[in-house]
């Protein structure tokens, strides 16, 4: 199931040895910030959408408390949290597409691409001949090192020629889903 608009997902797990209904608090802040915020109390249990396309891009980080004082009272309860970071990216990948090596075989074209994210990773390419039909099919396409996993990679594309009007067209994609054609 997908996430709400401008919201991801935040799943977590926790179990009371005693069986006592747990509740949960959500906080959030940006990497190096001193304080957190509170973005959900209360909760019983996961998933929540969290709303980040207002958050800045950058590493954040999020705290999930769990305590049973609705069972134990104030006095009694027990609390635990865990703390993680995850990136928020809603910048597209740079992407620039130029003629490449000479083709292995003749009547072939070749594009090299350089896909830069700023953010995060670069996550996969794919390309498609003649994109204007009404659903064109997307090839994927290797990143040259043999794996995307870094903010900058290049891709090689060699396909039999375009004639007669055909047309290529080259998609890159970030780790957060952002793409560039």
């Amino acid at each position: 199931m997908e996430p709400p608009k401008g919201s991801r997902w935040i799943t977590w797990s926790s179990v009371d040895p005693d069986g006592d209904t747990l509740g949960h608090t959500i906080w959030i802040r940006k990497a190096g910030e001193a304080a957190f915020r509170r973005v959900g109390d209360g909760l019983a249990a996961p998933p929540y959408a969290l709303e980040d396309a207002g958050l800045p891009e950058g590493i954040h980080e999020i705290k999930i408390e769990a305590t049973d004082a609705a069972a134990n009272g104030p006095e009694r309860a027990l609390t635990d949290a865990k703390t993680t970071t995850f990136l928020v990216d809603h910048t597209p990948p740079a992407l620039e597409v130029r003629p490449g090596p000479a083709p292995r075989a003749p009547g072939h074209v070749v594009l090299l691409a350089a896909a830069r994210d700023s953010v995060g990773t670069i996550a996969r390419a794919e390309y498609s001949l003649d994109p204007a039909r009404s659903e064109p099919g997307w090839t994927p396409v290797p990143c040259r090192d043999g794996i995307c996993d870094s903010a900058a990679e290049t891709f090689l594309v060699e396909v039999e020629g375009p004639s007669g009007g055909r047309r290529i067209a080259l998609r890159v994609f970030d780790a957060a889903a952002n793409s560039a054609t």
